[in-house]
């Protein structure tokens, strides 16, 4: 009789909702199930998901809810657990504790935040039109400047709890490498259903996703960053050839991302994983893959990377940025340089108002993330910002040094080779505060945060203890 009521509730729920979001349904309520017995399992979960969470093929509502998504469920559910085992029994869990610097940096947003909910009537009402913006109040405003942020923030305090009180941390690389590769392989089955050749998607742009190249470039990027250092240090078979096949697979959608700024972040990792790794037998596999990788590179993607830069001008080689973008955007800056405008403060600049190229609905940001760090925060909220990122720059680099587990020192490594990846890629494009693209550096800074937590516990007053001999290094902390 069970089976019975069961099977006509599954039919009646197919008609309604379509059979391939039902069995999307139930294998995502089957994960939650399985999830609630440990919380290292719904934290797993939310990592897995939050690469995918702005993805167009991601249900953005549950039975008419707006925000009721997949991600977000999850998300609360593993908060919610883990703050009822708080409040049972509050010696069994230990909460990691933030630095200075991120409560700076997380008040410099919520005060930028609130500067520019006073300028939300002034967005011109195009943006709203064309769905570049989906808010026209300032409760929508705050929710997608500020709250989905903190959306990632919290992703990775949940990973950084499950650090502090796990003593199986290594279980936690699992979901993160194998989030990294589900949105590659999107790339690859969109080209591949695509039936084009290569040189008529040269002009890169949104992929079956619905992310722009840009985007993606940015996440494979830090993804592969973390997955080549840990590769040449993992000494385990399996875990060595599942890494290859991460490597692979993130360096075919970066080749198929199209994107000059995803390129040049690729070559800033590979020069530091070079830098950092500088043996002679590492440089001489260099020396040989990198003929063999040009001469099999294809043509579409050299002209590509090209684009512009016969011409010798600027403007052509930035493709618009430099005399449609940038400088009508300066006068903005100017007017606002001590405290800046607000977060997303082109939405109501003066170019988005009068200047026809916005209009044409092809800008919603700066395109830069300098840029838009000082026309957002001003020199005093910049200050601040680029203040974090040194430290989070020093915070890896420590660990990487000092983390008795010779996995986590290659992760960290690979983790400031993330910094700099959004320092580069961020001259032409998104922002120095958190989003879904970056989510590898969040990640990556969660994990920090519970090992650093750890440490604490053990030597007060300083963050890692001194550098360990080799039988020690090798030992679970």
């Amino acid at each position: 009789i069970g089976a019975f009521v069961v099977a006509i509730m599954l039919g009646r729920a197919a008609e309604a909702f379509g059979e391939i979001r039902l069995m999307l349904g139930l294998v995502f309520l089957f994960l939650v199930a399985m999830s609630l017995s440990d919380s290292k399992y719904i934290i797993s979960l939310a990592i897995l998901l939050l690469p995918l969470s702005t993805a167009q093929f991601m249900p953005r509502e549950i039975m008419g809810i707006t925000g009721l998504n997949p991600f977000n469920v999850t998300l609360v559910l593993g908060a919610t657990l883990i703050l009822f085992r708080y409040l049972i029994n509050s010696h069994t869990l230990r909460m990691p504790s933030p630095s200075r610097a991120f409560w700076l940096y997380l008040g410099a947003m919520v005060f930028a935040t609130l500067h520019g909910t006073t300028h939300v009537d002034d967005i011109p009402g195009y943006f709203k039109m064309l769905q570049i913006i989906s808010f026209d109040s300032a409760t929508g405003y705050v929710g997608e400047v500020l709250f989905k942020p903190l959306l990632v923030l919290a992703t990775a305090f949940l990973l950084a709890i499950g650090i502090r009180n796990s003593r199986r941390q290594n279980f936690y690389l699992v979901p993160l490498f194998l989030s990294s590769v589900l949105l590659p392989l999107s790339v690859i089955v969109d080209v591949v259903r695509s039936g084009e050749g290569l040189s008529a998607m040269v002009v890169g742009g949104a992929s079956f996703s619905g992310m722009h190249a840009n985007e993606l470039g940015l996440m494979f990027n830090m993804a592969l960053a973390l997955a080549l250092f840990c590769l040449f240090g993992q000494r385990g078979r399996a875990a060595k050839w599942l890494l290859i096949i991460n490597v692979a697979i993130l360096m075919l959608g970066i080749l198929l991302t199209f994107s000059r700024g995803t390129y040049l972040g690729f070559l800033v990792v590979l020069t530091y994983f070079l830098y950092r790794r500088g043996s002679f037998r590492m440089m001489f596999l260099a020396f040989l893959l990198v003929p063999l990788a040009i001469l099999l590179t294809p043509l579409a993607v050299f002209e590509r990377a090209a684009t512009g830069v016969g011409s010798g001008d600027v403007d052509a080689i930035s493709a618009g940025r430099v005399d449609e973008i940038w400088r009508p955007l300066l006068p903005d800056i100017a007017s606002s340089i001590v405290l800046g405008r607000g977060l997303s403060s082109v939405l109501w600049s003066e170019p988005a108002r009068s200047n026809d190229f916005f209009m044409s609905g092809r800008i919603g940001h700066p395109h830069s993330a300098y840029l838009g760090l000082v026309l957002d925060f001003g020199i005093v909220g910049a200050l601040i910002v680029l203040g974090f990122f040194l430290h989070l720059w020093k915070l890896f680099q420590s660990l990487a040094s000092l983390h008795p587990v010779p996995i986590w020192r290659d992760f960290f490594q690979g983790a400031g080779a993330c910094v700099l990846v959004l320092l580069v890629q961020g001259v032409t494009d998104d922002r120095f505060t958190p989003t879904v693209e970056q989510c590898y550096l969040w990640l990556a800074y969660g994990l920090a945060l519970g090992f650093v937590t750890r440490y604490r516990r053990r030597n007060p007053g300083r963050m890692i203890s001194t550098p360990l001999g080799p039988a020690q290094r090798n030992q679970s902390p």
